[in-house]
């Protein structure tokens, strides 16, 4: 009798540190404190000139009932995949913009309409690669060179190049 509520014990503390593992070792999409930087090469008039971004995770806010994090002074959230920004549009109203999504297959589109100019970006490739600390992440390629990463974003024309327009 003695050894069964042992191993009762035994099982449901194995369970809770688990689940608090579990609860604790899910990290978000951004989370708090993180840096990372993307080397951008860009050419104006044939030439290239060369820049670091550098993208720091900072706290979360809440707008309208959501909660967004902070990367650098833009509020910024994942969900399913998807990563959301809220933004001024060209008619100077703040909207809830799709910055990325990761659920895009081969042929898809993404449609960006902050700009007066709405273009299209259409997915030629879709792969995963590994991060440096170990993720897979999916890489999703474009017609107009561009190359999204998951937890990175953009790695051809910084974080929140789909924010702006980009020549094809």
């Amino acid at each position: 009798m003695k050894h069964t509520n042992i191993m009762k014990h035994t099982i449901i503390l194995f369970l809770l540190l688990s689940i608090g593992h579990l609860t604790f070792a899910k990290s978000n999409y951004f989370p708090r404190g993180m840096k990372w930087k993307i080397e951008i090469t860009d050419y104006c008039e044939g030439w290239p000139s060369h820049a670091t971004q550098i993208i720091s995770v900072k706290n979360d806010t809440i707008i309208n009932d959501i909660t967004y994090t902070m990367i650098d002074n833009i509020p910024v959230r994942e969900n399913d995949g998807r990563v959301y920004c809220y933004v001024k549009d060209w008619n100077d109203i703040y909207v809830e913009h799709l910055l990325y999504d990761f659920n895009l297959k081969k042929g898809d589109s993404i449609v960006n309409t902050l700009s007066p100019e709405v273009w299209i970006s259409k997915v030629t490739k879709v792969d995963t690669i590994m991060l440096l600390d170990g993720r897979q992440a999916r890489r999703i390629q474009y017609n107009n060179r561009d190359t999204d990463v998951e937890y990175i974003g953009n790695i051809v024309h910084g974080f929140f190049s789909p924010l702006y327009y980009v020549v094809v």
